[in-house]
């Protein structure tokens, strides 16, 4: 096989040459806009269309136009053709916005995949696709196109490099995102998918975790603050590991991709446990106590107490979220206990709970 592909790589390079000084087609897939003929010849096609295209000796390229009706995940797919001095040919698809200006550019080039495809996640909207191969391929050849597009908010939105462009999240939310053709394959920097870029809020105290994966080769992901610049000074905070956030606001998730191959990936920020809370005050009354504590915004508090430091065979009481003092009665008299407290989220149906606070003493009467 690396032989194979040795062969066929001398002959493109040599080829390469002979095309440039000939003015043939050019190895880079190119990032130029859209021509108003272009434009006005692409195909109009459904979200889940199906079609043949007929590929002539000028290799006109196929150019569709769609009208996504809600944001989602859109999957192309098309035929690869073939050259009698190349083999199979790589295919190129290029995304354009309504008014023609490319937004991104993948390439297709694993020659053991016959059948071209590329994901990516839009917003709703007017788009134009181009698929095109790359070089000539040996006379009248037909390829089956389609298209599938599967509606939702879970999936990333491209073209999401920047801070400015970045995809908003939701925490305890799983996010699709799509990296791939990291190298020279695509001409500019600018339309490759090396990079993507993710919003999200946290809040100051409160435990996460980035979840993020698989992601191949050295593909390498960043939480970051608000005020860092991505590429150049990174702060990161940490993925896949517990991470206390350090204020309230806006944080950003950076993941560089070095893979010259699409490949889908998940996105987490999975709430670990919400702030937790102290006790301000534990006051002694007639075989009871009353605990005060710092009022936080979470779903409820359960506070424990116990006859021993340990809190073995420790009774927990639940209490509503607006709440801030609660009185522990018919205890015994005379008797010394340990109180602590803990806050709880129920975040989609699963409840959350801070670490317990540090333990206060009271003897009662």
């Amino acid at each position: 096989m690396k032989k194979r592909r040795l062969q066929k790589a001398l002959v493109m390079i040599v080829c390469v040459l002979l095309f440039g000084i000939a003015g043939g087609r050019q190895v880079y897939a190119q990032e130029e806009d859209l021509t108003m003929q272009e434009m006005q010849r692409a195909v109009a096609v459904s979200e889940t269309a199906r079609g043949t295209h007929a590929w002539g000796e000028n290799d006109t390229p196929f150019i569709a136009k769609m009208v996504l009706r809600s944001d989602g995940q859109l999957t192309a797919k098309i035929q690869k053709t073939t050259n009698q001095n190349f083999g199979i040919l790589a295919m190129d698809f290029t995304l354009y916005d309504a008014s023609g200006k490319c937004i991104t550019i993948y390439r297709d080039e694993v020659d053991e995949r016959l059948t071209a495809q590329w994901k990516c996640g839009l917003t709703a909207g007017t788009y134009y696709i181009k698929e095109d191969m790359q070089y000539w391929n040996s006379g009248l050849q037909i390829s089956t196109y389609s298209f599938d597009f599967q509606a939702g908010d879970c999936f990333e939105k491209e073209y999401n490099n920047t801070k400015e462009t970045a995809t908003r999240i939701q925490t305890d939310k799983q996010y699709t995102g799509q990296l791939g053709d990291g190298f020279s394959n695509v001409a500019s920097e600018q339309y490759r998918d090396m990079c993507d870029v993710y919003r999200v809020e946290l809040k100051k105290g409160w435990t996460y975790q980035v979840s993020i994966g698989p992601l191949q080769k050295l593909a390498l992901a960043y939480l970051l603050d608000k005020d860092a610049q991505l590429g150049n000074s990174w702060k990161d905070y940490g993925t896949n590991q517990n991470v206390v956030a350090p204020y309230t606001g806006t944080y950003y998730i950076q993941i560089f991709n070095y893979s010259d191959d699409q490949y889908e990936y998940k996105l987490n920020v999975k709430t670990v446990a919400p702030i937790g809370t102290t006790l301000t005050k534990v006051k002694k009354g007639n075989r009871a106590f009353t605990a005060t504590w710092k009022k936080q915004n979470v779903s409820g508090y359960e506070l424990s107490y116990a006859t021993n430091k340990k809190f073995k065979k420790a009774k927990t009481k639940k209490i509503a979220a607006s709440k801030k003092t609660v009185t522990i009665k018919k205890l015994k008299k005379n008797q010394k206990y340990y109180v602590r407290i803990r806050t709880y989220k129920m975040i989609n149906g699963k409840k959350y709970t801070s670490a317990w606070s540090k333990a206060k003493t009271v003897v009662v009467k």
